[in-house]
């Protein structure tokens, strides 16, 4: 297969994963009033940032086509959401300011509110 044959079925990987977990069935941020639908422009999202648990047995984290063919895989799993990137950086903003507002020790902390389970809104 010739490099661009190649890099032709990874963009249809992704593009194929985009649709399936983007907004209403499309290719679309799935953030509230996002009108992003630029492929090159969307990233998968994990909505309970727990993208861990699906790393390689060797302990890499899976990304790009390896990621996409992962979901394929196991018949596209529930908990991923696409975002642009402007929303996935913004959501990882907030995770991380609710890390410096709220107490360790609070019944919020402890509740799993600080562990950035910031959905699209």
């Amino acid at each position: 297969m010739s490099n661009s044959e190649e890099q032709f079925k990874r963009y249809a990987l992704k593009i194929r994963c985009l649709v399936h977990y983007g907004k209403g069935g499309k290719i679309q941020c799935c953030w509230r009033n996002c009108q992003v639908i630029d492929p090159d422009c969307l990233t998968l999202d994990h909505v309970e940032d727990d993208g861990n648990l699906n790393r390689q047995p060797s302990g890499r984290r899976r990304a790009g086509s390896s990621f996409y063919s992962w979901i394929l895989a196991r018949d596209f799993p529930e908990g991923i959401q696409v975002l642009c990137c402007n929303h996935q950086q913004l959501k990882e903003i907030r995770k991380r300011r609710q890390k410096q507002t709220l107490p360790e020790g609070s019944d919020a902390y402890k509740r799993g509110v600080n562990k950035g389970r910031i959905k699209a809104q």
